[in-house]
This record gives structure tokens, sequence and C-alpha cells, in this order.
């Protein structure tokens, strides 16, 4: 099984967080959500390093865990986030998509958000191995 390095995540989180709109994160507090993610996938997988292929999951869980808590400590101004837009409707035939404005940044941080910090738990299960 192939392991991967915290650097590696480190470029994938600030890759997604510049199209986010974030210019400049905030290393100190970017590294400390990498690590805390590495350590619940660790111990929820019960392996020595997180497999390879949890790569996706560790990046998504630790945009969110950055985000989060920029937020909480009053440095993220929600606003400035692009989310797009989100679609309310998607009907085939002659293709019709309709969206849905009347949702507010913050209730898409707050979805955005939360599906991120979730990300894949079904996936980390996978990896769980036994012990003694």
């Amino acid at each position: 099984m192939n392991f991967i390095v915290s650097k590696d995540i480190e470029h994938g989180v600030i890759a997604k967080l510049l199209k986010l709109g974030i210019d400049e994160p905030d290393n100190f507090i970017l590294e400390n959500s990498i690590e805390k993610v590495k350590l619940y996938i660790i111990n929820k997988s019960n392996q020595k390093q997180v497999p390879e292929n949890l790569k996706y999951v560790w990046i998504e869980r630790a945009i969110g865990d950055y985000l989060v808590f920029m937020l909480r400590i009053g440095k993220l101004e929600i606003d400035a986030l692009d989310f797009g837009r989100i679609a309310k409707e998607i009907s085939e035939g002659d293709t019709k998509v309709a969206y849905d404005n009347t949702k507010t940044s913050g209730d898409k941080f707050e979805v955005y958000t939360t599906y991120l910090q979730t990300y894949n738990e079904d996936e980390i299960k996978r990896y769980r191995r036994l012990v003694w």
C-alpha cells in the first residue's frame, strides 16, 4: 500500500483555496488543519500513515477545517468567497436548469463546509485495519 506526504496535501489544499478566492492562506492554521485531519484519518483507519487513495479525502476535509476555523476567529469574509450558483432544479428533455437565488453566502458556506468536513467517511472505513 502506498502512502502520501503532507506536502502533497498542502499543495492540493492551497490550490483549492485559491479557486475559492483565498489568495494568502494563514500557513500556521493551514498546517494545523492538515495535521488534524491526518491524525483523524490515521486514528479512524488504524493505519500508521494515510493511504494514498485517501488523498482527496484528506484535502477536502483539511479545507473544511481551515475555512471553519478561519471564520470562527474572524479572519474570513464569507461574502468574498466564490461559491458560484446552486442548482435548484435540473430537467432533462430540453435541458433546463433553475438556480436557487434565495441562499445567502452564509447558507452556502455552511452547506459547503459541512460537506467538506464529513467528506467520504465511508472511504476511510474501507482502509480500516483491525487492531488487537
